[in-house]
């Protein structure tokens, strides 16, 4: 699982000071590191090498529709995050089991 977030050093380092969650990921792939910012969507293309993965074996959520819909277009099933019952669902028909 690889975070893709548009963010900054100091966010970053925030982040990491008050929780682990970052750990949880496999790669991150960081706007400031890479040098582009979704939705452009070189940065989708990057965390697809990183990940190694077609686009068609990769999930992609963003609360943003500019970013679902450039996730989109490089071929990534692509969910607008709004409710946690949407995720779920949008979880679930994409084959993933749910603890």
């Amino acid at each position: 699982m690889i975070l893709l977030s548009n963010t900054n050093d100091l966010h970053i380092r925030a982040v990491r000071l008050k929780t682990d969650i970052l750990n949880e990921f496999d790669d991150l792939v960081l706007s400031y590191q890479v040098g582009t910012r979704k939705p452009d969507k070189a940065i989708y293309q990057k965390a697809l090498n990183i990940a190694g993965q077609s686009p068609e074996n990769c999930l992609f959520i963003d609360d943003l529709p500019e970013n679902v819909r450039a996730a989109r277009d490089v071929g990534i099933r692509s969910h607008q995050y709004q409710n946690i019952h949407e995720l779920k669902t949008f979880l679930l028909e994409a084959g993933l089991s749910l603890r």
